[in-house]
C-alpha cells in the first residue's frame, strides 16, 4: 500500500532537532508516517545565524507541518471535474441537461456544508444528517444524495484523487413511503383562487399536469412546438419523456383555450421560460416546484401534497366522471392496464360501490 500523501502529524509527533543550540550543525524537525517512514524537514531555518531566532523558526515549522491542510476547495473542484467527465454518460437531449443540473445542485449543497467544516476527512454521515436537520430534505432526497456521492467518491478513489470513500458503508435510510394525495374539490377551488391571484403562470403549469399528466421535470422542457393544437395533442419527445419514448397525449377540449396563445411563439421556445412566460431558455430545475410549495406552505398543506399531486387529482376526477381505463392508460403513458389498476387503487378508486350499498346487515 502506498504512503498516504496527505498525512499530517500531530504537534506531539513532531520532534525538534536543535543540537542543544549548536549552530554548526543542521537543525531540522522529524516525524514518522503511519508506515514507519521517517520524514525530515528543514524549512530554511539554518539560514538564521542566531540560536534564539533559529529555535523560533524551528518551532514555527513544527506548527506548520502539524496543521491540517485545508483541502476543501480542492475537493469541491475534483467533484466538479468528476461531474464534467460524467456528463457525457447522461441521456442525450434536454434530459442530459436536467440531469446535469440535478447533480450540480447537489455538489453545490455539499460545498455549502463543507466550507464550514473543520479541515480534514469528509464525514459522510454528518453531511447526510445536515441535509436532514438543517436543510429539512425528505428521506427520498437524502437517499438520492447518498447514491450520487457514493458513486462520485468511488470514481475519485479509483482515480487516486482521494484516499477513502466517506459514503461507503452508509446504508440506505429505510422509511415507509407516504403516497401523494390528490386534491379534493374544495382544495382545488382554494388553490386555483390563490394561484390566479398570486401566480397565474403556476396555475397554468398545474393544469398541464392535471389534464395531460405531465411530470414536473418534463413540463419545464416542453416547447411551444410540442403542442399540436389542430389535432388537440401534446407531444412528449423522447429526450423529454422519463421513459425515453416519444408519445402523444390528448389535450382535453376544456383546456384547449388556455394553451392557444402558445402558437404565437417560436416553436423552439419553452412553454415555461426563464423569467416567466415562454422563452428561449427553460425555467430553473426546481422553479415550478418551489413556487408551488410556497403556495402550499402559505395555506398550511402537509407533505402529502406536492406539485405532482395534480396528476393524481386529474386521474381521480377522470375515473369518478366515468372515464375509460384504457384511455386513462394512454393518457398516463402507462405500459399496461394492470399498472393503471394498481395506480387507481392507491387513490381508493377500486369499484366497491356494491360493498357500500348491498352488503347485508346482521
Amino acid at each position: 500500500m502506498p504512503e498516504k500523501k496527505s498525512f499530517t502529524p500531530t504537534i506531539d509527533q513532531v520532534k525538534l532537532h536543535d543540537h542543544n543550540g549548536d549552530l554548526s550543525k543542521r537543525w531540522y524537525i522529524s516525524y514518522y508516517t503511519p508506515r514507519g517512514k521517517r520524514v525530515r524537514e528543514y524549512g530554511g531555518v539554518n539560514r538564521i545565524k542566531d540560536a534564539a531566532g533559529r529555535l523560533a523558526a524551528l518551532q514555527q515549522l513544527a506548527r506548520k507541518v502539524s496543521k491540517p491542510k485545508d483541502l476543501r476547495p480542492d475537493l469541491v473542484r475534483k467533484l466538479e471535474g468528476w461531474l464534467e467527465d460524467k456528463r457525457h454518460t447522461f441521456r442525450h437531449g434536454e434530459k442530459r441537461e436536467s440531469t446535469y443540473l440535478h447533480y450540480r445542485g447537489k455538489i453545490r449543497q455539499f460545498a455549502t456544508w463543507y466550507k464550514d467544516q473543520v479541515p480534514g476527512p469528509v464525514n459522510g454521515r454528518e453531511f447526510l444528517r445536515w441535509l436532514s436537520i438543517d436543510r429539512r430534505l425528505s428521506t427520498t432526497t437524502i437517499n438520492d444524495y447518498r447514491v450520487i456521492f457514493k458513486s462520485a467518491f468511488r470514481d475519485l478513489l479509483e482515480a487516486g484523487h482521494v484516499e477513502e470513500n466517506p459514503f461507503e458503508g452508509i446504508p440506505r435510510i429505510r422509511y415507509i413511503k407516504t403516497p401523494l394525495q390528490y386534491f379534493q374539490p374544495h382544495q382545488v377551488e382554494q388553490l386555483r383562487g390563490v394561484m390566479l391571484q398570486r401566480d397565474p403562470e403556476l396555475w397554468l403549469a398545474c393544469q398541464f399536469i392535471y389534464y395531460c399528466f405531465s411530470r414536473p421535470a418534463e413540463l419545464r422542457i416542453l416547447r411551444c412546438g410540442d403542442l399540436f393544437l389542430d389535432e388537440k395533442k401534446l407531444l412528449f419527445r423522447a429526450e423529454v419523456s422519463k421513459n425515453a419514448k416519444q408519445e402523444f397525449v390528448r389535450i382535453p377540449d376544456v383546456f384547449l383555450q388556455d394553451v392557444e396563445h402558445f402558437q404565437d411563439y417560436a416553436p423552439d421556445w419553452y412553454l415555461f421560460g426563464a423569467g416567466g412566460g415562454p422563452g428561449p431558455d427553460p425555467a430553473g430545475f426546481n422553479n415550478l416546484r418551489k413556487r408551488h410549495k410556497k403556495i402550499l406552505d402559505l395555506l398550511g398543506y402537509q407533505d402529502c401534497h406536492k406539485l405532482y399531486s395534480w396528476k393524481h387529482t386529474g386521474a381521480h376526477r377522470f375515473i369518478q366522471a366515468g372515464g375509460n381505463l384504457k384511455q386513462l392508460q394512454l393518457q398516463l403513458r402507462h405500459h399496461s392496464l394492470d399498472q393503471v389498476n394498481q395506480y387507481v387503487r392507491t387513490m381508493g378508486l377500486a369499484d366497491m360501490d356494491q360493498i357500500a350499498t348491498l352488503f347485508p346487515a346482521i
